[in-house]
């Protein structure tokens, strides 16, 4: 599935955007000459479209949290936390995909060949047989890069030039009942993009979507971690 992206825009009619109703952009100002900045902002279903300069658009955020808010999906736990971010923990499949692809188009009134990817994020969710946060202490590194832990041993990250490999318990962020574990590819260099035939949104189908997993798996492979389930009192000499 697909989840953060930052997708640039071409060719899109500012006037029009800046004027829909459903969008609020506010304009940063500064104390200490009052000159207004050249960027401004609109929050958009826990995502944000920012204009610079009156004609680069930009659009970031997660697509599953806005293709879950759409559809009027929230997290199990949105009622306990004091400022509620949206909610990407549930299946996010390539027809919702399509969904969200299709809204982007009406909002901007531009073609799937108009949103070209700067960086997005490629993840599976699993449902592993022991709790994910045992697995995530065992984590070493990815390709020499120790994994950073944060988060009371919920997340974990191997950062690399052009991407960043992150493993978290995603079952603990929501509450979910049953124990998920996420593992995702944050791709930010268009190098790694053209691995897997991807340049804009027209170009996200089945065939590309499944060398994203291929290219996940690979990553996930390349890990080293330490299994502190095995019974070593259990082992052969051998």
């Amino acid at each position: 599935m697909i989840d953060y992206v930052k997708i640039l825009f071409r060719d899109i009619d500012v006037y029009r955007l800046s004027n829909l109703s459903c969008l609020d952009f506010k304009t940063e100002v500064s104390e200490s000459t009052g000159e207004l900045s050249s960027k401004k902002a609109a929050n958009y279903k826990f995502c944000k479209i920012t204009i610079l300069n009156n004609s680069i658009v930009l659009f970031s955020g997660s697509i599953h949290k806005l293709w879950n808010e759409l559809q009027g999906i929230k997290a199990p736990n949105h009622r306990e936390v004091k400022k509620y971010r949206g909610f990407n923990g549930n299946l996010f499949t390539l027809y919702n995909i399509i969904e969200v692809r299709e809204h982007l188009q009406k909002l901007f009134n531009c073609t799937p060949k108009q949103m070209l990817f700067q960086n997005i994020e490629f993840g599976i969710n699993t449902t592993p047989l022991i709790n994910p946060r045992q697995y995530l202490k065992g984590l070493l590194y990815h390709k020499n890069i120790l994994f950073e832990h944060r988060f009371k041993g919920n997340f974990a990250q191997a950062p690399h030039q052009r991407y960043i490999l992150k493993i978290y318990n995603k079952s603990n962020q929501y509450s979910m009942c049953n124990d998920v574990l996420r593992i995702e590819l944050k791709i930010i260099k268009t190098e790694e993009l053209k691995k897997i035939g991807v340049s804009t949104f027209a170009d996200v189908n089945h065939q590309t979507l499944n060398n994203a997993k291929e290219l996940l798996l690979k990553r996930f492979d390349e890990v080293m971690h330490y299994d502190s389930t095995i019974d070593e009192s259990k082992l052969t000499n051998n």
